[in-house]
């Protein structure tokens, strides 16, 4: 979700895009950066078993990276003391740090595969931007 392995409000977008949100009032609104509720990390692991065809054992052993990942994700987005490049630059250690975790635990295959979805996942971070920037939000 990296994915959003750079600089500036990409490492947001990617962020938020896999961050679970607590059920309460202010987390049932989309997110403001990419206008939708954030994942959960069943959603997560969900859509990384279907697109990598994960075993019941890779989703086991993936579950709690992602949901680590995005604890600290979103403990770093509610963290005001931080100036907001310090927090891109623990943004991107965050997710650089659970992907090499998560990589081990795929075939050679899948690694290609997640690597392909990290690219879409900046792609797609980088057209929300631009987007953004014009007002045309998704």
């Amino acid at each position: 979700m990296s994915c959003l392995l750079f600089a500036g409000p990409l490492y947001r977008a990617y962020a938020e895009d896999f961050s679970p949100q607590e059920p309460s009032a202010q987390d049932q609104t989309p997110s403001a950066t990419t206008g939708r509720q954030p994942m959960d990390p069943d959603e997560v692991v969900d859509m990384l078993a279907a697109r990598l065809n994960l075993t019941e054992d890779q989703k086991t052993q993936i579950k709690p990276i992602i949901a680590d990942r995005q604890q600290k994700l979103r403990d770093l987005r509610e963290d005001s003391s931080s100036r907001p490049m310090q927090r891109m630059r623990k943004a991107k250690k965050i997710v650089e740090d659970s992907d090499k975790k998560i990589e081990p635990i795929l075939n050679d295959q899948q690694k290609q595969q997640y690597a392909q979805i990290k690219e879409q996942m900046k792609q797609q971070a980088r057209a929300r931007m631009q987007n953004r920037g014009t007002g045309n939000m998704q």
